[in-house]
C-alpha cells in the first residue's frame, strides 16, 4: 500500500487482572525485599535446568489485539554457548498446528508442519531470525532465567527509576519491581515490572509497557508450573524428535540472495493500492527523481523519518516524487 500521510492507532489502556498495584508510587529496595531477591538470584544460579509453561501476550504498536502464545519451555543454561547462552526447546500452537523450536548449541531447528518439513539454521552464521526476529522468540530474548547477573542488577538497583511494591495476585504475595525508562520526545511511560513470588522466590510474571506517541505496546509473560530440573541436552533432543512426524523432511536453510540495482539502472514497476481511496495503481516512471520509502508502523525508524521525507517532497515536488510503500498493511481503513 502507498501513503501520502500516515495516521496512528489509538488503543485502550490495558487493565491488569487479579493484581492490586499502584504504578505511580513505590519505595526503594528494603532489607526484607533484599532477602527475597538474594534467595531468588541464588535459586537461578544454583540450577541449570528449568521447565515451565509461559503464557505470553504481545500487542505491537499497530495491532488491535494481542498475539497470544501458550508455550511449554525447557531451558538448560550453559557457559560454553556464545549465541543464546543456553540450550532450549519450546513449542506452541499456531493455526491449529504445533510449532517446535529447538537449539542444541550447534543448530537451531524449527518445524513447519504445514509444509511437512523442519528447517535447520546455523546461528553461528547469524541465522538466528526464527528466535531473534519473531514474537514468540521474545520468550527467549527477554528471559531473565539465564541472565541472573542481569536480573540482580535490576532487583538490587538503587536508582531513582526503580521502585518496589508489595502486591497480591491470585491470593499470593509478590514483590513487584518496576523499572522506568527516561521519556524522550516520542517515547513516554516506558517501564517493565518483574513480579517475584515472595514464597517460592521465583519470577512468575514480567510485564512491559511502552508508548510511542499515541500508540501503546504491551508484553506480558506469565510463568506457570515452574520447576527447577536436572536434565542433559539429550532430553531436549528427544522432545524435539517427538514433534517430528515420520514424513517430515529436514531442510538446511539457505539465505536468499538479494539482487541489487546497478547505479543508473531503471527499477521495475511497482503496483499497489494507493491511499486514500484504495485505488489500484502502478507507480509511473517519469523523468522526475522518485523516492521509494518502504515502511511499517511497528518499525520506529520508519515512522521517525516520515516527517523529513515529507519536507523533501514539499520543497522539491516540482522535481521529486515520493512514494511510501507498505508491503504488510492492507487494512487501509485504519489509516487517515
Amino acid at each position: 500500500m502507498f501513503f501520502k500521510k500516515l495516521g496512528y492507532y489509538l488503543f485502550i489502556p490495558w487493565v491488569f487482572t487479579g493484581c492490586l498495584l499502584n504504578l505511580s508510587y513505590g519505595m526503594p529496595v528494603s532489607e526484607t525485599h533484599k532477602k527475597v531477591f538474594d534467595k531468588t538470584i541464588r535459586n537461578y544460579l544454583q540450577h541449570q535446568g528449568f521447565e515451565y509453561d509461559v503464557l505470553f501476550q504481545m500487542k505491537y504498536f499497530d495491532d488491535d489485539s494481542f498475539n497470544v502464545y501458550n508455550c511449554r519451555f525447557y531451558l538448560l543454561n550453559t557457559d560454553t554457548d556464545s549465541v543464546f547462552r543456553c540450550y532450549f526447546y519450546y513449542n506452541f500452537e499456531r493455526d491449529g498446528r504445533m510449532i517446535a523450536k529447538y537449539y542444541n548449541g550447534k543448530f537451531l531447528y524449527v518445524t513447519e508442519p504445514a509444509e511437512r518439513h523442519y528447517l535447520r539454521f546455523d546461528p553461528y552464521k547469524k541465522q538466528t531470525g526464527p528466535v531473534t526476529g519473531t514474537t514468540d522468540g521474545s520468550i527467549v530474548q527477554l528471559n531473565y532465567l539465564f541472565h541472573p547477573e542481569k536480573l540482580a542488577k535490576i532487583l538490587f538497583s538503587e536508582e531513582e527509576d526503580t521502585r518496589c511494591f508489595d502486591t497480591v495476585i491470585n491470593n499470593e504475595n509478590y514483590i513487584a519491581v518496576r523499572t522506568g525508562f527516561e521519556d524522550t520526545e516520542d517515547y513516554t511511560n516506558n517501564y517493565r515490572i518483574i513480579f517475584v513470588n515472595s514464597s517460592t522466590c521465583t519470577i512468575d510474571r514480567i510485564i512491559g509497557h511502552s508508548n510511542y506517541m499515541d500508540q501503546t505496546q504491551i508484553e506480558d509473560f506469565t510463568y506457570q508450573n515452574f520447576k527447577f530440573k536436572k536434565f542433559d541436552p539429550g532430553l531436549l533432543d528427544s522432545l524435539f524428535r517427538a514433534d517430528i512426524e515420520s514424513d517430515f523432511e529436514e531442510i538446511v536453510f539457505e539465505p536468499k540472495k538479494i539482487d541489487t540495482f546497478a547505479l543508473g539502472s531503471r527499477i521495475p514497476q511497482i503496483s499497489g493500492n494507493i491511499y486514500p481511496g484504495n485505488e489500484q495503481v502502478t507507480i509511473p516512471q517519469t523523468n522526475k527523481i522518485t523516492v521509494y520509502d518502504f515502511w511499517y508502523t511497528a518499525c520506529m525508524p520508519c515512522i521517525k523519518v516520515i516527517p523529513s521525507i515529507n519536507k523533501i517532497y514539499e520543497k522539491y515536488k516540482d522535481r521529486v516524487d515520493v512514494y511510501g510503500i507498505n508491503a504488510n498493511k492492507t487494512d487501509h481503513e485504519n489509516l487517515n
